[in-house]
């Protein structure tokens, strides 16, 4: 038995399943389980399963493994911290340039879509450094001792097979994230950057024989990733901040319609309309639902009418003032209630040149997307980013004398 305990390939191939066994069944536990908290990432449950299956391992094999963690001198964590932010910074400077040339975007890794400071900072920079660094190289690195005579040199520096072998595998085990629907050129940069960030954690952890060099390597690794954190939730990100709200069209006749609450009180079908002089609603629709009940509607003499496409209706009231359409959108000006205005095919009528964003300060930039039937409200910013490459022209099925941006069916109101 001691015989093959000695023997290199019973070493790495025990070595290897135990390992794996430990890193899917974490992925398990996080992939059936969800805390839905909002202080911690739902990755605690794989990375907190990792960690205390890792140290039970570490117990079990401690002959083989002889583990050691102890406080170092600050002096001789400097190199490695640094060396750690080094990485983090060259490796994904450099891949998402490459990214850019090759895709034309940076994909963001999952865990950075919709996370907090706290979240990240407990859940990756400290648990999930803390998890892996326990398996790939507290145990797996230290079980493969035995292979230590056999390695290369790098800089100068000697690379052992087990310092070797660790990388590769922490690297490997980010294979999983293509569950996740990231891209190809994303899985390339995390591979490299885990593999080089593995090497410079497994290098100082054998040339101290203390696995506390490869969790602050880690820990510096991650860091990037927190300070990323810190600058979006300081700065505007319009990715986390909505451009507009969206609305789903539908061709009716020669015209386009969309549904939406009005005022919060009930649902109106709309007519997207942009020749009419103010909103138009109908009088049965406006009084059987009272949506207008922060306006002050005023009679009209009762021979004020308006022609539209060659129908005549009767206006029965006017207002003036604020309409909110949907959740951030509103309609600020006059306001017509018409008798009998085709209820039943519609209730209102908006023209769409005052149609306000909200969420940018009442700006009026509408995008209707007709090859797809979308109407979405859009911010400044978001116009900046696209004006450059719009050309102007008149907008289908609307007559509009305002200014128009279009490409691909895609028409811009300013």
């Amino acid at each position: 038995m001691k015989k093959l305990a000695e023997n290199p390939l019973f070493v790495f191939f025990s070595g290897l399943i135990l390992t794996a066994v430990v890193y899917f069944v974490s992925i398990f536990m996080g992939h059936h389980w969800q805390l839905n908290s909002s202080i911690v990432e739902d990755s605690v449950l794989n990375h907190g399963t990792m960690l205390i299956l890792s140290v039970l391992l570490i117990l079990a094999f401690k002959k083989q493994v002889n583990y050691r963690i102890a406080m170092p001198k600050v002096n001789q964590i400097l190199k490695p911290i640094l060396f750690g932010i080094l990485c983090a910074v060259v490796i994904n400077v450099v891949m998402n340039i490459i990214s850019v040339i090759v895709t034309g975007s940076i994909q963001t890794h999952p865990l950075m879509k919709n996370t907090t400071f706290l979240k990240n900072f407990l859940s990756v920079f400290i648990l999930a450094s803390i998890g892996e660094e326990f398996l790939f190289r507290g145990f797996f690195q230290n079980y493969l001792k035995p292979l230590s005579a056999r390695g290369f040199k790098i800089f100068k520096r000697r690379i052992s097979l087990p310092v070797l072998i660790s990388a590769l595998t922490f690297s490997a085990a980010h294979l999983v994230l293509l569950a996740s629907g990231v891209d190809t050129m994303f899985i390339i940069r995390i591979l490299v950057f885990t593999f080089v960030l593995g090497l410079i954690a497994g290098y100082y952890q054998e040339k101290h024989d203390n696995h506390i060099f490869a969790i602050l390597v880690h820990m510096a690794g991650n860091l990037m990733g927190l300070v990323s954190v810190i600058m979006m939730t300081m700065s505007f990100n319009a990715q986390n901040k909505p451009a507009g709200e969206t609305f789903d069209l539908t061709k009716h006749g020669a015209h386009y319609v969309f549904t939406a609450s009005i005022n919060g009180t009930a649902d109106a079908t709309i007519l997207v309309e942009s020749g009419i002089p103010a909103l138009l609603a109908d009088s049965a629709y406006v009084f059987n639902n009272g949506i207008f009940s922060d306006l002050t509607l005023t009679p009209t003499s009762g021979k004020e009418k308006i022609d539209l496409g060659g129908r005549v209706y009767k206006i029965t009231h006017k207002a003036n003032g604020t309409v909110r359409i949907g959740k951030s959108t509103s309609f600020n000006g006059d306001v017509f209630v018409l008798s009998n205005y085709d209820y039943g095919n519609y209730e209102m009528a908006v023209p769409v040149m005052y149609l306000h964003n909200d969420l940018d300060r009442g700006s009026r930039i509408v995008n209707l997307n007709l090859g797809n039937q979308r109407m979405q409200m859009l911010s400044r910013k978001a116009l900046i980013t696209k004006k450059a490459s719009y050309s102007k022209s008149t907008m289908p099925c609307l007559t509009l004398t305002s200014r128009w941006f279009t490409q691909n069916d895609k028409s811009f109101f300013i």
